[in-house]
């Protein structure tokens, strides 16, 4: 009874085993017996995986495995397709820099065909190539600037009506659309405005100047040689009478960014968090800066 028992199993899970077929490597750049052992190779993972059936006629198979290897300088791309009743179902390719790894290579392509699933994702001990080891080590550059900005300014609850002068000086990181800063930004009156203002209540304030010490994001719409762009900023400052942090928003437009040396014009807003007996100071205005 129990041997008729095992039989059903084994019956059962033969009969809802995948069969497949392993066609003959195809490529270019590898010679007759590379390309026979590269077969031999998709033919042993499927065989491995336990759960599918290797015929020997590519008619009885359910699915085919189609390998391909084409060399490109001294790297390899390898691609195992998998198909049924004459059209692909599944595909998927991996990178090699040499031939000893087309051993790992096609064990996971194979068990990618087999499962239909990302390549990337399977990777085991002893089966990374040399090419993804090393991906991890490879980062965009970054250029790194000093920037020097000024421009005219206006101010609210810090006690003046006329033009301040707004300086901007910082130290940039630049990756394609996306600029990281640490700056110094500091806004002073002309020699005409007022130092001080005194509230109704006869207290004298110094809030006529502002300066602050941050972090600034720049993300450039495009990544042409000429960009518009937004930012952010964020610091702690102020002025003799008080000090907060501050947080600042902007607008402008790149120009000459493919050069190493490239200009902005930006506008900025920028509100200090802290109030003053007048109310919370603020700067605006327009400035033209030079990276280099």
């Amino acid at each position: 009874m129990k041997f008729i028992f095992l039989l059903i199993i084994l019956f059962s899970a033969i009969s809802v085993a995948d069969s497949y077929y392993v066609d003959a490597t195809r490529g270019n750049g590898i010679g007759s017996e590379d390309g026979n052992a590269i077969s031999d190779l998709v033919r042993s993972s499927v065989a491995e995986s336990g759960r599918n059936v290797l015929v020997s006629d590519p008619k009885s198979a359910q699915f085919i495995l189609n390998p391909r290897v084409i060399k490109l300088g001294s790297s390899y791309v390898m691609t195992v397709e998998k198909s049924k009743d004459g059209k692909i179902v599944f595909s998927s390719q991996l990178k090699a820099t040499k031939v000893e790894e087309l051993d790992g290579v096609a064990a996971r392509l194979t068990r990618a065909a087999l499962d239909e699933t990302p390549v990337r994702g399977d990777a085991r001990i002893g089966d990374v190539t040399e090419i993804e080891a090393s991906a991890g080590a490879r980062r965009k550059e970054t250029q790194k600037h000093w920037f020097f900005g000024f421009g005219p300014f206006g101010a609210s609850n810090m006690g003046t009506s006329g033009t301040l002068y707004n300086l901007d000086i910082a130290y940039a990181w630049d990756i394609n659309t996306y600029q990281l800063k640490i700056f110094y930004d500091g806004t002073v009156p002309g020699s005409n405005s007022p130092t001080s203002v005194t509230t109704s209540s006869g207290q004298t304030v110094n809030v006529t100047s502002l300066g602050d010490i941050g972090l600034g994001l720049n993300y450039y719409i495009r990544d042409t040689d000429m960009a518009p762009f937004v930012s952010g900023d964020f610091g702690y400052g102020g002025n003799s009478s008080v000090s907060s942090f501050i947080g600042g928003i902007g607008a402008g437009i790149g120009l000459f960014r493919t050069s190493n040396i490239n200009m902005e014009v930006a506008l900025r807003y920028a509100y200090m968090f802290n109030s003053t007996p007048i109310g919370n100071p603020s700067v605006y205005g327009a400035r033209l800066g030079l990276y280099f």
